[in-house]
């Protein structure tokens, strides 16, 4: 499998010099998108001798990857890693990824498989997007906001770009994928926030999620009712109340950062993503367990045996 990993770039270059030594095993198979960058970032990555692109003025992460895609289909690339530039998400993960796209079509990172040493306002906004898929799609999926992807570019990922809006696309490419029952997989990576920093959601991400959401869920359909009353909240800055299973959240918007602090009942969230990480595990081993017999059994149908080739002095 021929794989790219991306990086989008914007005003970084106090942090290149990390970044160039933890991707310098990958060399040539590492694509650095410099997003309109007005510092030093781009004159760094020239000399990097890493690929890279860039524009000339900043369009946001989502049109960086989205050009960053592109440019990997374009050389018949079969799937892409996308991962942050800004030391969040730690490239000694990748064999991970590429370990997961052996078996599956979409790989979200999973920095919640401990929720303990989260901060409350990023799981609270994390929890409102997994619940909600749990509740349309049945499924457990606890990051699905987590930059560090992966995904196989097959023709319906390509198309999906294509048609979608730059902010939504990966969204759009999740949702097709659980949609038409492509297999989605996970990788646990460390949870890193900064603790002397604001930690809020920008509402372009809660907008483009509910963007997404929308189009592939049916309008008149109950789930969608159930949150079109706080996605209007949400798309007019407003503060929102939303009732989620047996949890009530509320957003507070931040009209200079243009973003929410979340809350909840913290001690019950964790519980109960603790509880659902034990499920969605014992799920896993279940899984591997039949996928191994399935294997033993056509094994044996197949008469497939392992012989020992034999040497001079071999009874």
């Amino acid at each position: 499998m021929k794989t790219i990993i991306l990086s989008p770039v914007y005003n970084e270059a106090d942090q290149l010099k990390k970044l160039f030594c933890s991707l310098e095993n990958y060399g040539d198979r590492v694509l650095l998108i410099d997003d309109g960058s007005t510092d030093d970032t781009y004159e760094k990555i020239r000399n990097s001798g890493f690929n890279y692109i860039r524009y000339e003025k900043n369009k946001g992460v989502s049109s960086a990857l989205a050009l960053g895609i592109t440019w990997a289909q374009e050389r018949a690339y079969d799937s892409v890693i996308m991962l942050d530039s800004d030391g969040q998400h730690d490239p000694d993960f990748i064999p991970g990824f590429e370990e997961q796209l052996k078996h599956y079509e979409f790989i979200c990172g999973n920095r919640f498989y401990n929720p303990s040493v989260v901060p409350s306002e990023k799981l609270a906004s994390n929890a409102i997007i997994s619940m909600i898929v749990k509740e349309v799609y049945g499924i457990n999926l606890f990051d699905i906001s987590c930059g560090y992807k992966a995904f196989r570019l097959r023709p319906w990922v390509v198309e999906t770009i294509r048609k979608s809006d730059q902010f939504s696309f990966i969204y759009d490419i999740f949702f097709r994928a659980m949609t038409e029952n492509h297999k989605i997989g996970t990788v646990n990576i460390p949870c890193l926030y900064p603790s002397n920093e604001l930690h809020y959601t920008k509402r372009i991400e809660i907008l483009s999620f509910l963007k997404s959401i929308e189009h592939f869920l049916p309008l008149e359909s109950q789930q969608w009712i159930n949150y079109s009353e706080a996605s209007m909240q949400i798309y007019h800055g407003e503060n929102f109340e939303l009732m989620i299973h047996q949890f009530k959240f509320w957003g507070f918007y931040l009209k200079e950062q243009d973003g929410y602090i979340v809350q909840t009942d913290m001690a019950s969230l964790q519980n109960y993503i603790k509880a659902l990480n034990v499920s969605e595990n014992e799920r896993k081993k279940k899984e591997n367990r039949i996928a191994h017999n399935k294997f033993i059994s056509f094994s044996e149908t197949s008469g497939i045996r392992s012989v020992r080739k034999k040497h001079r002095g071999d009874a």
